[in-house]
């Protein structure tokens, strides 16, 4: 079932990570343990937002941990006002998604978009919100996807599909139970008992995934495959090999993804621009190529992005 986003995959009708809006009401559950630290890649609208937002992410339990990063919760009120359009530079995750119209009864008949799992998303991904909603969620940790789904991870990169495909006719049952909860705490720990009663056997190369994309992203000194490579003591092909298979992208695209996120976070917290030291820190050959992939990815240059998230964090205080 393909699917695009910016003319590339169908966009899903769920979200990505997001940042907790400061309307959020005082009465909302507390905020995520600290063990799960606060979101990268999200990008700045052109303009301050209006509406309410609440965004909510937990850790899973011990023996979870594997196989999923956290659970993630978003709620969103536009009823009435201009739609609000949510982008994000997406991880190299897998995600199991139950999204919910909150205008419609929670009794009415799911429809597919309900119930979904999303591969890795290699572009910028757009999502236009409106209306009243939440969406509840699961972020598998890299290569933790891949042993329910008895396939190379790569088969969903740009794709997302039912997630009764994956998880079989239970998950339905699971999808309804959590529509008629209220709390993403409830909903986490119908959603962990539901995995934690399928647990595949502990798989060497789904943790081994694991532990090299978290090397990545910890390690801003990796700017190559042959970097990683040589650290790990593992061959280039190999390493290549077990991305495609576990991961669903190669080890390039998620170093690159990685770092263009420390540019986002960079810019976000005010740093002076200046490209060509930038380029060299990010390993690129020169100040252009820099310039040109951020610009493919994010639609602006980098001076440009960073003049337009310095004025929203502005307008937003």
């Amino acid at each position: 079932m393909p699917s695009r986003n910016n003319g590339k995959t169908r966009r899903p009708r769920a979200i990505e990570e997001t940042r907790q809006s400061r309307q959020a009401s005082a009465k909302e559950p507390p905020a995520f343990p600290p063990t799960v630290g606060p979101p990268r890649g999200v990008l700045q609208p052109a303009e301050p937002h209006g509406g309410g937002f609440f965004h909510q992410r937990l850790a899973p339990s011990p023996d979870l941990t594997p196989w999923i990063q956290h659970f993630w919760f978003v709620r969103w009120d536009l009823r009435g006002i201009t739609p609000r359009l949510q982008e994000t530079l997406p991880h190299p995750s897998c995600y199991l998604l139950f999204e919910h119209d909150l205008e419609q009864s929670p009794h009415a008949a799911l429809v597919p978009n309900n119930c979904e799992v999303s591969g890795v998303c290699t572009g910028r991904f757009s999502r236009q919100m409106e209306g009243w909603g939440r969406v509840f969620g699961i972020k598998f940790r890299p290569g933790g996807l891949r042993p329910f789904l008895n396939d190379s991870v790569s088969t969903l990169t740009d794709r997302v599909v039912p997630a009764e495909e994956i998880f079989g006719p239970s998950i339905l049952e699971l999808a309804s139970a959590v529509r008629g909860m209220e709390g993403a705490e409830e909903m986490a720990a119908a959603t962990g008992a539901f995995f934690t009663k399928r647990l595949p056997p502990p798989n060497s190369s789904s943790i081994l995934s694991a532990e090299l994309v978290d090397t990545i992203l910890n390690d801003p000194s990796i700017l190559t495959v042959e970097e990683l490579a040589s650290r790990r003591g593992i061959g280039v092909r190999s390493l290549q090999r077990l991305f495609r298979d576990y991961v669903g992208v190669s080890p390039k695209w998620v170093i690159r993804r990685y770092r263009l996120h420390e540019v986002v976070e960079r810019f976000h917290s005010g740093q002076p621009f200046d490209g060509a030291q930038l380029a060299l820190d990010l390993g690129y050959a020169d100040q252009a190529h820099l310039i040109n992939d951020f610009r493919t990815l994010v639609g602006y240059t980098p001076s440009e992005y960073r003049k337009r998230a310095l004025k929203t964090a502005k307008a937003a205080k």
